[in-house]
Order: structure tokens, then C-alpha cells, then sequence
């Protein structure tokens, strides 16, 4: 969740991926359409800059995300850098996925999380295995079409949006 505090340079912007994770930055440059910047802290004052850069080029516009905030000093940062790597990229390709598909509409993204024992990678593996998600068992690549039986007997055919092994993977349907 992202909540407007006041907007404009020297604004703020908070951030929260719930309890366990919530943060205010200080908008410390915007240019709207064109770039902003975002300057706060984590954990044991740990700086956390964001800056979004936006181009426009032809009919096309680029959007360019970079975060800066990682030494590799901390496991708060190996963690942190871990979360930080599979969210925006789930998030910028639900982005992209909107801005082409769904521009203008109310939208909304769900996913499901629940507390298991054994690794991710476990964890992962058997989501995917045989009459689980998927009847028969999948390996997801980002961007080939897919077209399988769930479990539950339905059909699912896109794309496949996004995956992150072992932390997750998007499709749409």
C-alpha cells in the first residue's frame, strides 16, 4: 500500500507491505512525467532511495526504477534486497499488464500468503507438482502462452506473466 502524505518536493510518501514493513519517505525531487525521488530509512537508519525516471519514446514509454539501499553488511539487507527484487519486479509487470490491458479501469491485486513449514524451494516445487495448481504439473518461463488443466478440472490458458524461482510466479487468465 502507498498513501499520499503531503505531495510535491519536500512531500512524503509511505509505504507498507503490511506490519512488519512500513516506512514515510521525503519526496525529495519531482518533475511530474518525468522523474521522482524518494529518500527515507529502514532498520537501524539503513537509507532507502527510490528513483522513477519516466520516457517517453515514440508510442512507447519507459519506465526505469532504480533502489539503492543495499551494502550486502546485514542480513536486515540480504533479506530486505531478496523482497525488494522479487516485488517490484511482480509489481512493475503488474503494471505493465494494467497500462496495456486495463488503463483507466479500478483494479485490484490479490495474492495468497500463507505460513509453511519446510523452505520456499519446497514449498515452490510442490505448488507445481502434479495435481496441485496445475493437473499435471508445470515449469513456468515468462512470456510463452501456457494452456493447462488446474485441478480443480478447469482450463487455464494465457500468458505467463512473471517468475521468480522459488519465491513465485504470475499468470494471467
Amino acid at each position: 500500500m502507498v498513501s499520499a502524505g503531503s505531495g510535491g518536493e519536500g512531500g512524503e510518501v509511505t509505504v507498507s507491505w503490511g506490519e512488519s514493513f512500513s516506512f514515510t519517505t521525503k519526496i525529495e525531487e519531482w518533475k511530474p512525467e518525468k522523474r521522482l525521488r524518494l529518500a527515507g530509512s529502514g532498520p537501524g537508519d539503513t537509507p532507502i532511495v527510490q528513483q522513477w525516471t519516466i520516457e517517453k519514446r515514440g508510442g512507447t514509454t519507459i519506465v526505469r526504477l532504480v533502489q539503492s539501499s543495499f551494502d550486502g553488511g546485514t542480513e536486515w539487507e540480504k533479506g530486505f534486497y531478496e523482497s525488494t527484487n522479487y516485488g517490484w519486479g511482480f509489481m512493475l509487470t503488474n503494471l505493465r499488464h494494467y497500462l496495456e490491458r486495463h488503463e483507466g479501469e479500478k483494479r485490484q491485486v490479490a495474492w495468497a500468503r500463507h505460513t509453511i513449514k519446510g523452505t520456499r524451494a519446497a514449498a515452490y516445487r510442490k505448488l507445481l507438482g502434479p495435481g496441485r495448481v496445475f493437473a499435471r504439473g508445470a515449469t513456468l518461463r515468462a512470456g510463452p502462452r501456457y494452456s493447462l488443466r488446474a485441478a480443480t478440472g478447469e482450463t487455464w490458458s494465457e500468458r505467463v506473466e512473471f517468475v521468480k524461482r522459488p519465491r513465485g510466479f504470475c499468470v494471467t487468465l
